[in-house]
């Protein structure tokens, strides 16, 4: 059998000696919208892109964690308290600062794991995937629990 030799002739340094940066999250650029390999696949993997639906899925979230924030301040105005402690702080403090709060710790968490969509809880068979969609269906739940509150 004959065994090859490589004439490296490369100027660069091997791009992929290096994992990615984590502000490469930011730039626009790269491909990647699935993983290549099985074995990949079983770890979990990062993509570049993200499919329309799992776009969806977040921006619906997002949408309904500022319904689900304005629903409670109508709740609160007709005598109903804020369950989550926390949240009630900041609603004692400053309504706006209720609602930026809100929407900041939202809107990060929902983007953390929008980026971990491919991975495993734990190495269990449980994905973020699954969670993501159950944090949909409590915050659908919710709001329909508020708006029957609130007729």
């Amino acid at each position: 059998m004959e065994q090859i030799t490589q004439n490296d002739q490369r100027t660069q340094q091997d791009r992929r000696s290096n994992p990615s940066s984590p502000g490469s999250i930011c730039l626009l650029g790269g491909r990647r919208k699935h993983v290549r390999r099985a074995e990949d696949a079983k770890r979990g993997y990062y993509v570049d892109l993200y499919s329309k639906r799992s776009v969806f899925i977040i921006s619906t979230i997002l949408v309904m964690s500022i319904i689900d924030g304005y629903l409670t301040l109508s709740l609160v105005g007709q005598g109903a308290m804020e369950a989550n402690p926390i949240m009630r702080f900041y609603l004692q403090l400053n309504t706006p600062l209720f609602l930026c709060v809100k929407y900041v710790v939202s809107y990060m968490s929902v983007f953390l794991l929008l980026i971990h969509k491919n991975f495993y809880i734990f190495k269990t068979s449980l994905s973020v995937k699954q969670v993501i969609l159950g944090i949909l269906g409590i915050y659908a739940g919710l709001i329909v629990w508020e708006v029957v509150l609130f007729v």
